[in-house]
């Protein structure tokens, strides 16, 4: 990366984060593009520069805020065994619980949520930075399982819908439903979900 990429993805950051900070204090409808300029301190020329309008903001916000790539970087691609999957699934739930269920993040999911009903082009990319991220890893993961032998299952998508329902029962229930959002859920309970899970799509002996 260059000296003149990194200015402007520091740039970015900066409006973006700005921009947060105004939608999370007075909802998307009470935030205007100048209030962002003033917010980040820029010129509202390098603030439609970078974002041509208050959706491309909120689009941003919720593709790199509440389903950053890096809450799947560290979850195996390809597991081969059993014990990968499991390490993996019980991975995945501990990424995106332990990002969704941050005071902060919550706020923004609250947000987020609330204003996907109001403005219908956002429903798809909510839906596609959310949950579908999480169901299309764990499809594609479920179904080389099952190519492998590992699992028993004709419809990985379904079989993923299992998983990625109750991993999500925990941002909505203890997350964006509760005043006080609660603290991500113990490891050793996510593993008990995983196991369970697994016992769905076990291989009879």
């Amino acid at each position: 990366m260059t000296a003149t990429d990194r200015r402007a993805a520091a740039k970015r950051e900066q409006i973006l984060t700005a921009a947060t900070r105004l939608f999370v204090r007075h909802g998307y409808g009470g935030t205007s593009m100048d209030a962002v300029s003033s917010e980040a301190g820029v010129s509202k020329q390098t603030l439609y520069r970078y974002f041509p309008s208050k959706a491309d903001l909120l689009s941003a916000f919720i593709t790199t805020e509440l389903a950053p790539h890096e809450v799947f970087a560290a979850v195996p691609a390809e597991p081969e065994t059993e014990a990968e999957l499991r390490q993996s699934l019980v991975l995945l739930a501990q990424s995106v619980t332990g990002r969704l269920l941050q005071p902060p993040i919550t706020a923004a999911l609250r947000l987020v949520i609330s204003e996907a009903f109001r403005i219908t082009e956002l429903r798809d990319l909510v839906r596609t930075a959310l949950p579908g991220q999480l169901l299309e890893v764990a499809t594609r993961q479920l179904a080389r399982a099952a190519t492998l032998g590992l699992i028993r299952t004709t419809r990985p998508d379904l079989s993923a819908r299992l998983f990625v329902g109750s991993v999500f029962s925990y941002v909505a229930l203890d997350g964006f439903l509760r005043v006080s959002p609660l603290a991500p859920p113990p490891v050793a309970d996510l593993e008990f979900l995983v196991d369970a899970f697994l016992l769905s799509v076990a291989i009879e002996p």
